[in-house]
């Protein structure tokens, strides 16, 4: 089996990727010829995706709880009732 070789695009994300990482600096060259330094916040170039995931994660954690309680409201007013199962 051959073996599998990174594309051109892969290869560029991935240096992308490492000098992000290690280089909390980002160099920004003027038209003068001179360059500054300008820091960045790390914790948005590494993790740019957090606020997505804590959004999708508190969605389904309150839609659990709010199905818990209709659950229980459900089973203690006894509109349903489970064998075994009493309140």
């Amino acid at each position: 089996m051959a073996k599998v070789r990174k594309t051109l695009q892969q290869k560029k994300l991935a240096d992308l990727h490492r000098h992000l990482t290690f280089d909390k600096e980002i160099k920004i060259p003027l038209s003068t010829g001179h360059s500054f330094v300008k820091r960045q916040d790390s914790s948005i170039l590494l993790y740019p995706n957090v606020l997505e995931d804590l959004r999708k994660t508190a969605i389904v954690t309150f839609a659990i709880i709010f199905f818990q309680v209709i659950l229980f409201l459900i089973f203690k007013n006894h509109i349903a009732t489970v064998f075994g199962l009493t309140f």
